[in-house]
């Protein structure tokens, strides 16, 4: 196969190298940034928003750098660690070993990037559903008990248990 390299940028690519570089920008001036252990800003803007959302709103203590291996928070009255995914369409990867007690996931919108969905699975839920077909996209059957917020709803539960 030959791949053709177009060598002009379009409007649209023009458009998004100038967002990108006003973002980087203003990066380090963004809330929930953290850095990456060499110290550089970290480049997952999205993942690193939705991480700081959800420990303000689940009150967990976040992972101090941005290359923690396994979770991404604690709970600070039980030590308990927490791996927070966001997804739009996909389930999110887990990997092969679980090092966490809690997966929180984040439904986005492809349109917007807006909240629809965040759910909070036990460890034994995720070993349990990890290599299914289906695991952790939100189906209102099965996952019903695990949804604590819903947009247009707001938060369905004061406590995780």
């Amino acid at each position: 196969m030959t791949i053709k390299i177009n060598q002009n940028l379009t409007e649209n690519q023009k458009k998004a190298l100038e967002c990108m570089k006003k973002i980087a920008e203003a990066r380090d001036e963004l809330p929930y940034m953290r850095n990456l252990k060499s110290d550089d800003p970290g480049k997952k803007i999205f993942a690193e928003y939705i991480e700081g959302f959800v420990c303000d709103a689940l009150n967990l203590k976040r992972a101090k750098n941005i290359n923690q291996k396994g979770y991404d928070a604690i709970v600070p009255k039980t030590g308990e660690k927490v791996q927070i995914k966001d997804t739009t369409s996909s389930a999110p990867f887990i990997g092969e070993k679980i090092k966490f007690d809690y997966l929180v996931t984040v439904k986005l919108k492809k349109e917007d990037f807006s909240i629809e969905q965040i759910a909070c699975f036990p460890k034994n839920i995720v070993e349990k559903s990890k290599g299914n077909k289906n695991d952790f996209r939100f189906k209102k059957k099965k996952h019903s008990k695990f949804i604590i917020y819903e947009k247009n709803k707001g938060w369905l539960k004061k406590e995780i248990s």
